[in-house]
């Protein structure tokens, strides 16, 4: 997803294995004058997910700078591919106002 404010996706950490515990990456990038609000909690909660375990209901931190992340662990449970979606909610502000969002993002990969 990407405005003129903001994008915001998941991304991938590296080689997944089934069996084996590893990461996504709920990342959000601002724009021009934005940078992302530290002082606002973000949080992602996984809604759909197929091939992976991810055992928090909600991950929580904060995003600070023009490139924030929050680190999602999961374990990997399929041969081929998987996928994870789920909503991602934060905040970017300029110096005149702050926007307070909320994205449904999604990514697959694939698994060795």
């Amino acid at each position: 997803m990407s405005t003129d404010q903001y994008s915001a996706y998941l991304e991938t950490t590296g080689r997944y294995v089934t069996g084996t515990v590893g990461a996504v990456l709920a990342v959000v990038v601002a724009q021009g004058e934005y940078h992302c609000n530290e002082e606002y909690p973000a949080q992602f909660t996984p809604v759909r997910t197929s091939g992976v375990v991810v055992s928090d209901a909600a991950v929580r931190g904060t995003l600070a700078g023009k490139r924030g992340s929050l680190t999602v662990p999961l374990r990997v449970t399929s041969s081929k591919t998987a996928s994870l979606g789920g909503e991602l909610r934060f905040s970017v502000c300029s110096s005149e106002r702050c926007l307070l969002e909320k994205q449904f993002l999604e990514l697959s990969f694939e698994v060795k």
